[in-house]
């Protein structure tokens, strides 16, 4: 929103629309000093990182969780960047104190959900960014979680439906940490883990997914893999499920309203679950489909008008004959 309020047509319009405004107590124009632009400036650039960040954790089709913490991280190394820049100002360099400090008051706790499912990912299973006795928790409790699964349930989840075939692209998140500066520190040799298990060990030791090659597909992997890992499979579908925010909630509050309407106050609940499961798997499966009809039905003038024009073409040389 700040980079579009900077661009020179919006800017104009709300210099205008403020021209004439004054405050209620000094008098004084409504219209932002020049300092204040400035400063907007200045931060629309350190902002749009952390817009693109929350653009996508905010998606719903994809995995977020695992992939939290490590956008976090890159926002950090983004924030000291700005604060040892000596071309920043004193404004934008406090902007990226503030910014740090609420990270590392909501993320510095290396026991939840999201850490764990980052170990569960392919992709960040060694856990580069984090102290040695910091992965070493995180490597027990995920331990642990393994362990308490129940064979039961194991061999029922062991028949599954094959995977779709999906198409080789880079990984998105691998693309947005590159923009976004990530250098990760060496890895450092795995350790010991008290309390584990060959299974684990293995997965461990097992190559790390590559992102740049074009096969970071976690979910693939796991399907591909859950023979291998048997336990830690139904651990990471159970954690690599979880949203890392709020959105995909608020967008199925949003469709619900759309459904119960004024005029639609006698739906029964039966029916809003039915008609709001069918508008979230219909933008996912059947809008997929829509603009290849939209492509198919734009291309008929044009195959017409070359036809049209390859009859003309013909029919001189008819009447020459």
């Amino acid at each position: 929103m700040m980079s579009r309020l900077l661009e020179p047509q919006v800017r104009d319009a709300v210099g205008h629309s403020l021209l004439g405004k004054r405050r209620a107590r000094t008098g004084q124009p409504r219209d932002l000093t020049p300092a204040q632009w400035q400063l907007m400036e200045q931060l629309a650039p350190f902002l749009s990182k952390f817009a693109k960040v929350t653009d996508r954790l905010g998606g719903q089709t994809y995995l977020t969780l695992s992939v939290t913490h490590k956008y976090i991280n890159s926002l950090q190394v983004h924030c000291d960047r700005t604060i040892a820049d000596k071309t920043s100002t004193k404004a934008l360099v406090e902007a990226a104190r503030r910014c740090k400090d609420v990270m590392l008051e909501k993320f510095e706790d290396t026991s939840n959900a999201g850490v764990l499912a980052m170990a569960l990912d392919p992709r960040f299973k060694n856990l580069d960014h984090l102290a040695q006795p910091s992965r070493q928790a995180v490597w027990v409790s995920l331990i642990q979680a393994a362990a308490a699964v129940e064979v039961k349930q194991e061999q029922g989840d062991a028949v599954e439906q094959p995977a779709a075939k999906r198409v080789k692209m880079e990984d998105p998140d691998a693309a947005l940490l590159r923009e976004l500066d990530d250098l990760p520190p060496p890895v450092e040799e795995a350790k010991a883990v008290p309390g584990s298990d060959d299974e684990f060990e293995a997965y461990l030791n097992d190559k790390q997914l590559d992102g740049k090659a074009g096969s970071a597909d976690v979910l693939a992997w796991w399907a591909k893999h859950k023979t291998d890992y048997p336990r830690l499979y139904l651990v990471a579908r159970r954690v690599l499920a979880i949203p890392a925010s709020s959105c995909p909630a608020e967008r199925l509050f949003s469709a619900a309203g759309n459904v119960v309407t004024a005029k639609r106050t006698c739906l029964s609940d039966d029916k809003v679950d039915a008609l709001t499961m069918l508008h979230g798997n219909s933008t996912r499966t059947l809008g997929a489909s829509f603009p290849v009809a939209a492509e198919k039905q734009a291309a008929k003038p044009k195959a017409e008008s070359e036809e049209k024009k390859a009859d003309g073409q013909a029919k001189p040389k008819g009447k020459g004959a």
